[in-house]
């Protein structure tokens, strides 16, 4: 899954050729469309040699013109990232986020979800650790202890939150975070230490 989302200054030509660009590069064939989210499952479209979803984002004006093959993130990506809770340094509110998007944002049928779980610490505050030499060294080790909880904090949502459902963890320092034992989890595979 390939997700452009943060296409900040790009222009609506820009995007487009990006879009034809991507098509053009991997083919129409390995690429997954939008009725396919609905329609199909993994192994079906694997079959196929359907193995590459892109997600473009664009108004609604772009979405329109968009190449078969690219899906338009309007129509179909749920994700989002809280300016207030999850840029500002504190993790408990950034925690506190991340579970009302679990219950409300990963309920939404025909829609891929993608929890957001990368807050960061607020750069004067990061920069001013860093200068004076107290307090986290790095936005690895300000997130840690986060990073380290995400997995329970994400299977106790998913137990108290029936109908829930996360197509995609999106986290900084994979090796701490460990999206891809969260997806197992999700999906009720259970994974040795």
């Amino acid at each position: 899954v390939l997700a452009f989302s943060n296409l900040h200054n790009f222009s609506e030509a820009d995007i487009l050729g990006f879009a034809q660009g991507l098509v053009q590069q991997i083919g129409v064939g390995g690429l997954v469309e939008r009725r396919d989210l609905e329609t199909k499952t993994v192994a079906e479209l694997v079959a196929t040699g359907k193995r590459i979803l892109v997600f473009l984002a664009g108004p609604p004006a772009v979405a329109a013109k968009m190449p078969l093959g690219i899906v338009p993130s309007i129509d179909a990506l749920v994700e989002d990232w809280s300016d207030s809770a999850m840029a500002d340094g504190d993790l408990e509110a950034s925690k506190a986020w991340l579970v009302k998007r679990l219950q409300a944002g990963a309920k939404q049928p025909n829609n891929f979800f993608v929890l957001q779980a990368n807050p960061n610490n607020r750069e004067s505050s990061m920069f001013a650790a860093m200068n004076s030499g107290k307090g986290p060294q790095s936005n690895e080790a300000f997130l840690e202890s986060f990073l380290r909880q995400l997995d329970n904090l994400v299977s106790d949502a998913a137990t108290s939150t029936p109908g829930m459902r996360v197509n995609a963890v999106n986290s900084d320092f994979l090796n701490i975070s460990k999206p891809f034992n969260i997806a197992l989890g999700l999906m009720g595979i259970k994974i040795s230490s």
